[in-house]
Protein backbone atom coordinates (compact mmCIF):
# COMPACT_ATOMS: atom_id res chain seq x y z
CA UNK A 1 0.00 0.00 0.00
CA UNK A 2 1.47 3.46 -1.34
CA UNK A 3 1.69 6.51 1.50
CA UNK A 4 -1.54 8.21 -0.05
CA UNK A 5 -3.36 5.17 0.65
CA UNK A 6 -1.91 5.15 4.39
CA UNK A 7 -2.65 8.73 5.18
CA UNK A 8 -5.96 8.05 3.78
CA UNK A 9 -7.05 5.12 6.14
CA UNK A 10 -5.78 7.50 9.52
CA UNK A 11 -7.83 9.98 8.20
CA UNK A 12 -10.64 7.68 8.02
CA UNK A 13 -10.02 6.85 11.67
CA UNK A 14 -9.91 10.56 13.08
CA UNK A 15 -13.28 10.99 11.17
CA UNK A 16 -15.01 7.98 12.87
CA UNK A 17 -17.98 9.81 14.45
CA UNK A 18 -18.29 12.62 11.80
CA UNK A 19 -21.31 11.84 10.77
CA UNK A 20 -23.41 14.25 13.12
CA UNK A 21 -24.69 17.87 12.31
CA UNK A 22 -23.77 21.30 14.24
CA UNK A 23 -25.08 21.42 18.05
CA UNK A 24 -25.78 24.70 20.29
CA UNK A 25 -24.61 26.18 23.56
CA UNK A 26 -22.81 25.26 26.46
CA UNK A 27 -21.23 26.66 29.87
CA UNK A 28 -17.69 28.12 29.28
CA UNK A 29 -14.96 25.62 30.15
CA UNK A 30 -12.12 27.60 30.54
CA UNK A 31 -9.77 24.84 32.21
CA UNK A 32 -10.11 23.10 29.05
CA UNK A 33 -9.62 26.13 26.85
CA UNK A 34 -5.94 25.82 28.61
CA UNK A 35 -5.12 22.20 26.82
CA UNK A 36 -6.43 23.10 23.33
CA UNK A 37 -3.32 22.59 21.85
CA UNK A 38 -4.37 24.56 18.81
CA UNK A 39 -5.07 27.87 20.71
CA UNK A 40 -2.68 30.38 19.95
CA UNK A 41 -2.31 34.06 19.50
CA UNK A 42 -0.22 33.68 16.40
CA UNK A 43 -2.34 31.36 14.51
CA UNK A 44 -5.49 32.49 12.62
CA UNK A 45 -8.58 31.23 14.05
CA UNK A 46 -11.61 29.88 12.03
CA UNK A 47 -14.10 28.43 14.60
CA UNK A 48 -14.80 28.66 18.32
CA UNK A 49 -17.06 26.32 20.86
CA UNK A 50 -18.86 28.16 23.50
CA UNK A 51 -16.52 31.16 22.31
CA UNK A 52 -13.57 30.64 24.24
CA UNK A 53 -12.41 27.49 22.95
CA UNK A 54 -10.89 28.42 19.55
CA UNK A 55 -10.18 26.58 16.50
CA UNK A 56 -7.43 27.18 14.14
CA UNK A 57 -7.03 27.02 10.33
CA UNK A 58 -4.27 24.97 10.46
CA UNK A 59 -6.51 22.01 12.06
CA UNK A 60 -9.53 22.72 9.57
CA UNK A 61 -7.09 22.87 6.53
CA UNK A 62 -5.68 19.45 7.99
CA UNK A 63 -8.99 17.84 7.55
CA UNK A 64 -9.76 19.49 4.15
CA UNK A 65 -6.43 18.53 2.79
CA UNK A 66 -6.94 15.09 3.98
CA UNK A 67 -10.56 14.98 2.41
CA UNK A 68 -9.51 16.14 -0.75
CA UNK A 69 -7.07 13.26 -1.59
CA UNK A 70 -9.85 10.81 -0.29
CA UNK A 71 -12.71 11.54 -2.32
CA UNK A 72 -10.32 11.83 -5.29
CA UNK A 73 -9.04 8.27 -4.48
CA UNK A 74 -12.05 6.98 -4.17
CA UNK A 75 -13.94 9.40 -6.83
CA UNK A 76 -10.82 10.12 -9.34
CA UNK A 77 -9.39 13.32 -9.97
CA UNK A 78 -12.77 14.64 -11.81
CA UNK A 79 -14.93 14.54 -8.77
CA UNK A 80 -14.77 18.82 -8.56
CA UNK A 81 -16.55 19.08 -12.29
CA UNK A 82 -19.34 17.20 -10.70
CA UNK A 83 -22.59 19.05 -8.37
CA UNK A 84 -24.57 16.79 -6.05
CA UNK A 85 -27.97 17.94 -5.52
CA UNK A 86 -27.05 21.64 -6.77
CA UNK A 87 -24.05 22.00 -4.75
CA UNK A 88 -20.64 21.97 -5.61
CA UNK A 89 -18.49 19.49 -4.48
CA UNK A 90 -15.94 21.85 -3.37
CA UNK A 91 -18.36 23.11 -1.08
CA UNK A 92 -19.77 19.13 0.26
CA UNK A 93 -15.75 18.59 0.98
CA UNK A 94 -15.46 21.93 3.17
CA UNK A 95 -18.94 21.14 4.84
CA UNK A 96 -17.52 17.57 5.33
CA UNK A 97 -14.40 18.73 7.14
CA UNK A 98 -15.70 21.48 8.92
CA UNK A 99 -18.30 18.90 10.23
CA UNK A 100 -15.23 16.54 11.24
CA UNK A 101 -13.77 19.54 13.11
CA UNK A 102 -16.39 20.20 15.22
CA UNK A 103 -17.18 16.74 16.55
CA UNK A 104 -13.33 16.12 16.83
CA UNK A 105 -13.09 19.20 19.65
CA UNK A 106 -16.78 18.65 20.79
CA UNK A 107 -15.66 14.71 21.87
CA UNK A 108 -12.46 15.98 23.29
CA UNK A 109 -13.90 18.46 25.28
CA UNK A 110 -16.78 15.91 26.74
CA UNK A 111 -13.78 13.37 27.23
CA UNK A 112 -12.05 16.14 29.47
CA UNK A 113 -14.86 16.80 31.23
CA UNK A 114 -15.43 13.37 32.58
CA UNK A 115 -11.61 12.63 33.56
CA UNK A 116 -11.14 10.13 30.51
CA UNK A 117 -7.21 9.48 29.68
CA UNK A 118 -5.50 7.44 27.21
CA UNK A 119 -2.14 5.57 28.08
CA UNK A 120 1.31 6.26 27.85
CA UNK A 121 1.56 3.73 24.91
CA UNK A 122 -1.15 4.95 23.01
CA UNK A 123 0.13 8.56 23.69
CA UNK A 124 3.70 6.78 21.98
CA UNK A 125 1.98 5.23 19.26
CA UNK A 126 0.20 8.56 18.26
CA UNK A 127 3.34 10.44 18.31
CA UNK A 128 4.94 8.25 15.72
CA UNK A 129 1.51 8.23 13.26
CA UNK A 130 1.76 11.43 13.73
CA UNK A 131 4.78 11.85 12.36
CA UNK A 132 4.61 9.31 9.50
CA UNK A 133 1.48 11.50 8.49
CA UNK A 134 3.16 15.12 8.93
CA UNK A 135 6.04 13.68 6.55
CA UNK A 136 3.72 13.12 3.55
CA UNK A 137 1.69 15.92 4.21
CA UNK A 138 4.81 18.37 3.96
CA UNK A 139 4.59 17.49 0.19
CA UNK A 140 1.36 18.88 -0.01
CA UNK A 141 1.05 22.08 2.34
CA UNK A 142 2.35 25.46 2.57
CA UNK A 143 2.88 27.94 5.13
CA UNK A 144 -0.48 29.54 4.41
CA UNK A 145 -2.40 26.39 5.53
CA UNK A 146 -0.84 26.60 9.11
CA UNK A 147 -0.26 23.07 9.56
CA UNK A 148 2.45 22.02 12.16
CA UNK A 149 3.32 18.77 13.17
CA UNK A 150 2.63 19.92 16.83
CA UNK A 151 -1.18 20.20 15.27
CA UNK A 152 -1.17 16.41 13.70
CA UNK A 153 -0.35 14.96 17.27
CA UNK A 154 -2.95 16.76 18.81
CA UNK A 155 -5.63 15.32 16.50
CA UNK A 156 -4.26 11.86 16.90
CA UNK A 157 -4.38 12.19 20.49
CA UNK A 158 -7.65 13.28 20.27
CA UNK A 159 -8.94 10.31 18.17
CA UNK A 160 -7.76 8.06 20.81
CA UNK A 161 -9.86 10.15 23.25
CA UNK A 162 -12.94 9.98 21.18
CA UNK A 163 -12.71 6.15 21.02
CA UNK A 164 -12.29 6.04 24.95
CA UNK A 165 -15.27 8.39 25.00
CA UNK A 166 -17.56 6.09 22.67
CA UNK A 167 -16.23 2.84 24.87
CA UNK A 168 -17.33 4.89 28.19
CA UNK A 169 -20.40 5.89 26.67
CA UNK A 170 -21.34 2.40 25.73
CA UNK A 171 -19.89 0.93 29.00
CA UNK A 172 -23.39 -0.95 29.70
CA UNK A 173 -24.69 -0.99 26.20
CA UNK A 174 -25.77 -4.75 25.17
CA UNK A 175 -25.86 -5.39 21.54
CA UNK A 176 -28.79 -7.21 20.12
CA UNK A 177 -27.70 -10.43 18.23
CA UNK A 178 -30.48 -10.40 16.43
CA UNK A 179 -29.23 -6.97 14.48
CA UNK A 180 -25.72 -9.11 13.87
CA UNK A 181 -27.54 -11.61 12.03
CA UNK A 182 -29.59 -9.10 10.27
CA UNK A 183 -26.99 -7.17 9.31
CA UNK A 184 -24.44 -9.63 9.03
CA UNK A 185 -25.88 -12.92 7.27
CA UNK A 186 -26.06 -13.41 3.91
CA UNK A 187 -28.20 -16.02 1.54
CA UNK A 188 -27.19 -17.74 -1.40
CA UNK A 189 -30.11 -18.46 -3.67
CA UNK A 190 -30.71 -19.70 -7.39
CA UNK A 191 -34.28 -17.97 -8.81
CA UNK A 192 -36.29 -18.65 -12.15
CA UNK A 193 -37.71 -15.84 -13.63
CA UNK A 194 -40.98 -15.48 -15.81
CA UNK A 195 -41.35 -11.74 -16.50
CA UNK A 196 -44.60 -9.61 -16.78
CA UNK A 197 -42.80 -6.47 -18.35
CA UNK A 198 -42.23 -6.21 -22.13
CA UNK A 199 -38.65 -5.36 -24.12
CA UNK A 200 -39.72 -1.74 -22.86
CA UNK A 201 -39.95 -2.33 -19.56
CA UNK A 202 -43.85 -1.79 -19.73
CA UNK A 203 -46.51 -4.52 -18.05
CA UNK A 204 -47.73 -7.04 -20.43
CA UNK A 205 -51.43 -7.70 -20.98
CA UNK A 206 -53.48 -9.73 -18.42
CA UNK A 207 -53.48 -12.51 -20.97
CA UNK A 208 -50.04 -12.84 -21.72
CA UNK A 209 -49.65 -12.12 -17.84
CA UNK A 210 -51.99 -15.38 -17.04
CA UNK A 211 -49.92 -17.43 -19.30
CA UNK A 212 -46.25 -16.26 -17.80
CA UNK A 213 -47.89 -17.54 -14.67
CA UNK A 214 -49.37 -20.53 -15.80
CA UNK A 215 -45.64 -21.49 -17.47
CA UNK A 216 -44.20 -20.45 -13.96
CA UNK A 217 -46.24 -22.88 -12.02
CA UNK A 218 -45.30 -25.92 -14.23
CA UNK A 219 -41.45 -25.26 -13.98
CA UNK A 220 -42.25 -24.93 -9.90
CA UNK A 221 -44.12 -28.07 -10.06
CA UNK A 222 -40.74 -29.58 -11.88
CA UNK A 223 -38.33 -28.08 -9.45
CA UNK A 224 -40.06 -29.30 -6.30
CA UNK A 225 -40.71 -32.91 -8.02
CA UNK A 226 -36.62 -32.83 -7.64
CA UNK A 227 -35.50 -31.92 -11.04
CA UNK A 228 -31.80 -29.88 -10.87
CA UNK A 229 -32.35 -26.32 -10.11
CA UNK A 230 -30.03 -24.96 -11.70
CA UNK A 231 -30.56 -26.78 -14.77
CA UNK A 232 -33.96 -25.46 -14.78
CA UNK A 233 -32.60 -21.69 -14.56
CA UNK A 234 -30.31 -21.94 -17.07
CA UNK A 235 -32.97 -23.11 -20.06
CA UNK A 236 -36.28 -20.97 -18.50
CA UNK A 237 -34.98 -18.11 -16.50
CA UNK A 238 -35.75 -14.93 -18.04
CA UNK A 239 -33.43 -12.76 -16.24
CA UNK A 240 -30.47 -12.73 -18.44
CA UNK A 241 -28.21 -11.58 -15.44
CA UNK A 242 -27.86 -14.64 -13.89
CA UNK A 243 -29.69 -17.42 -16.53
CA UNK A 244 -25.41 -18.57 -17.27
CA UNK A 245 -25.14 -19.23 -13.42
CA UNK A 246 -27.78 -21.09 -13.13
CA UNK A 247 -29.63 -18.16 -11.47
CA UNK A 248 -27.35 -17.80 -8.49
CA UNK A 249 -27.23 -14.51 -6.47
CA UNK A 250 -25.63 -13.62 -3.22
CA UNK A 251 -27.22 -11.14 -1.09
CA UNK A 252 -27.40 -9.55 2.32
CA UNK A 253 -30.38 -8.11 3.98
CA UNK A 254 -29.31 -4.53 3.61
CA UNK A 255 -28.09 -5.19 0.04
CA UNK A 256 -30.48 -3.27 -2.72
CA UNK A 257 -32.28 -6.16 -3.71
CA UNK A 258 -36.10 -6.11 -4.45
CA UNK A 259 -38.06 -6.43 -1.31
CA UNK A 260 -40.51 -8.90 -1.88
CA UNK A 261 -37.84 -11.01 -3.46
CA UNK A 262 -35.54 -10.20 -0.33
CA UNK A 263 -38.07 -11.36 2.08
CA UNK A 264 -38.68 -14.50 0.32
CA UNK A 265 -35.48 -15.37 0.23
CA UNK A 266 -34.71 -15.14 4.22
CA UNK A 267 -37.87 -16.75 4.90
CA UNK A 268 -36.46 -20.01 3.36
CA UNK A 269 -34.96 -23.03 5.07
CA UNK A 270 -31.94 -24.28 3.19
CA UNK A 271 -32.80 -26.36 0.49
CA UNK A 272 -36.34 -25.14 0.67
CA UNK A 273 -38.24 -23.88 -2.97
CA UNK A 274 -40.63 -21.05 -2.59
CA UNK A 275 -44.03 -20.70 -3.87
CA UNK A 276 -44.21 -18.55 -6.79
CA UNK A 277 -42.80 -15.11 -5.89
CA UNK A 278 -44.22 -12.03 -7.54
CA UNK A 279 -42.87 -8.83 -8.17
CA UNK A 280 -42.24 -5.93 -10.30
CA UNK A 281 -40.46 -7.56 -12.97
CA UNK A 282 -42.58 -11.02 -12.87
CA UNK A 283 -43.07 -14.12 -11.34
CA UNK A 284 -39.96 -15.89 -9.37
CA UNK A 285 -38.82 -18.97 -8.53
CA UNK A 286 -36.51 -19.01 -5.80
CA UNK A 287 -34.18 -21.89 -3.72
CA UNK A 288 -32.41 -21.27 -0.75
CA UNK A 289 -28.56 -22.80 -1.26
CA UNK A 290 -27.08 -21.86 1.28
CA UNK A 291 -27.32 -19.10 4.97
CA UNK A 292 -24.02 -17.51 5.23
CA UNK A 293 -23.01 -16.52 8.35
CA UNK A 294 -20.18 -13.64 8.99
CA UNK A 295 -16.97 -14.79 10.00
CA UNK A 296 -15.77 -13.92 13.34
CA UNK A 297 -13.77 -10.35 11.67
CA UNK A 298 -16.92 -9.30 9.90
CA UNK A 299 -19.07 -10.05 13.13
CA UNK A 300 -16.81 -7.66 15.15
CA UNK A 301 -17.02 -5.14 12.38
CA UNK A 302 -20.81 -5.39 12.46
CA UNK A 303 -20.46 -5.25 15.70
CA UNK A 304 -18.33 -1.66 16.03
CA UNK A 305 -20.73 -0.33 13.01
CA UNK A 306 -23.87 -0.77 15.58
CA UNK A 307 -21.93 0.77 18.21
CA UNK A 308 -21.20 3.80 16.69
CA UNK A 309 -24.67 4.18 15.43
CA UNK A 310 -25.48 3.95 18.94
CA UNK A 311 -23.03 6.28 19.87
CA UNK A 312 -23.64 8.87 16.95
CA UNK A 313 -27.52 9.16 18.11
CA UNK A 314 -26.39 9.52 21.82
CA UNK A 315 -23.30 12.27 20.75
CA UNK A 316 -26.20 14.15 19.01
CA UNK A 317 -27.88 14.84 22.80
CA UNK A 318 -24.68 15.03 24.41
CA UNK A 319 -23.33 18.14 22.15
CA UNK A 320 -26.32 20.59 22.43
CA UNK A 321 -24.94 22.01 24.99
CA UNK A 322 -21.79 23.55 23.33
CA UNK A 323 -22.03 26.01 20.35
CA UNK A 324 -20.09 25.82 17.26
CA UNK A 325 -19.33 29.18 15.54
CA UNK A 326 -17.89 29.04 12.48
CA UNK A 327 -15.87 32.44 11.09
CA UNK A 328 -17.24 32.40 7.97
CA UNK A 329 -15.23 35.20 6.86
CA UNK A 330 -11.85 33.25 7.46
CA UNK A 331 -13.40 29.88 5.95
CA UNK A 332 -14.87 31.29 3.00
CA UNK A 333 -11.27 32.52 1.56
CA UNK A 334 -9.81 28.59 2.11
CA UNK A 335 -9.98 26.55 -1.44
CA UNK A 336 -10.44 23.00 -2.24
CA UNK A 337 -7.24 21.50 -3.90
CA UNK A 338 -7.62 19.66 -6.86
CA UNK A 339 -6.00 16.84 -7.92
CA UNK A 340 -4.17 16.23 -4.85
CA UNK A 341 -3.48 12.50 -5.42
CA UNK A 342 -0.67 13.67 -7.93
CA UNK A 343 0.76 15.64 -5.13
CA UNK A 344 0.79 13.46 -2.20
CA UNK A 345 1.86 10.15 -4.19
CA UNK A 346 4.75 8.62 -3.18
CA UNK A 347 7.70 9.32 -5.83
CA UNK A 348 9.97 6.92 -4.54
CA UNK A 349 7.29 3.94 -4.61
CA UNK A 350 8.57 0.94 -7.12
CA UNK A 351 7.04 -0.29 -9.78
CA UNK A 352 5.29 -3.51 -8.43
CA UNK A 353 2.95 -0.43 -5.85
CA UNK A 354 2.10 1.25 -9.01
CA UNK A 355 1.17 -1.57 -10.42
CA UNK A 356 -0.98 -2.26 -7.99
CA UNK A 357 -2.31 1.30 -7.44
CA UNK A 358 -3.54 0.64 -11.07
CA UNK A 359 -5.32 -2.88 -11.45
CA UNK A 360 -7.02 -1.06 -8.16
CA UNK A 361 -7.85 1.51 -10.23
CA UNK A 362 -8.76 -0.56 -13.49
CA UNK A 363 -11.03 -2.56 -10.88
CA UNK A 364 -12.26 0.20 -9.87
CA UNK A 365 -13.73 1.66 -13.08
CA UNK A 366 -14.41 -2.23 -13.78
CA UNK A 367 -16.91 -2.16 -10.88
CA UNK A 368 -18.43 1.39 -12.10
CA UNK A 369 -18.82 0.08 -15.46
CA UNK A 370 -20.55 -3.04 -14.32
CA UNK A 371 -22.92 -0.68 -11.91
CA UNK A 372 -23.78 1.47 -14.92
CA UNK A 373 -24.68 -1.49 -17.17
CA UNK A 374 -26.99 -3.43 -14.50
CA UNK A 375 -28.97 -0.05 -14.25
CA UNK A 376 -29.12 0.60 -18.08
CA UNK A 377 -30.32 -2.63 -18.81
CA UNK A 378 -32.71 -4.36 -15.92
CA UNK A 379 -32.46 -7.15 -18.60
CA UNK A 380 -29.47 -8.13 -16.77
CA UNK A 381 -30.75 -8.20 -13.37
CA UNK A 382 -34.14 -8.60 -12.80
CA UNK A 383 -34.15 -8.93 -8.88
CA UNK A 384 -32.05 -6.11 -8.30
CA UNK A 385 -34.28 -3.08 -6.19
CA UNK A 386 -34.88 -0.50 -8.85
CA UNK A 387 -34.88 2.39 -6.74
CA UNK A 388 -31.20 1.79 -5.99
CA UNK A 389 -29.73 4.44 -8.74
CA UNK A 390 -32.34 6.79 -6.63
CA UNK A 391 -30.42 6.09 -3.53
CA UNK A 392 -27.00 6.13 -4.59
CA UNK A 393 -27.25 9.27 -5.78
CA UNK A 394 -28.60 10.23 -2.77
CA UNK A 395 -25.71 8.65 -1.09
Amino acid sequence: MNKLKKIISIFMILTMVMAVAVGCGKKDDKDNNKDNATNQDNKTIVATINEDHKITLGEANLFLRLMEAQFEMIYGPNIWDQEVEGKKMVDIVKENAMMAVETSNIASLISKERGITITEEEITKNEKTATDIFEQLKKAINDEDEITLELVKTLMERQSMEQALLNDELKDYEIDQEKIAEMGNKVRVRHILFKTLDDNNQPISDDKKAKQKEKAQEILDKAKAGEDFATLAKEYTEDLGSKENGGEYTFGRQDSFIQEFKDAAFNLKQGEISDLVETQFGYHIIKLEEIIEPTPEEEEGIKETIKREEFTKRFEELKKDYKFEVKEEVWKDVEVRQSRNEVIEDTTADDKTKEDDKDTSEDDKASDNSAKDSSDDKKSDETKDSSSDDKQKDN
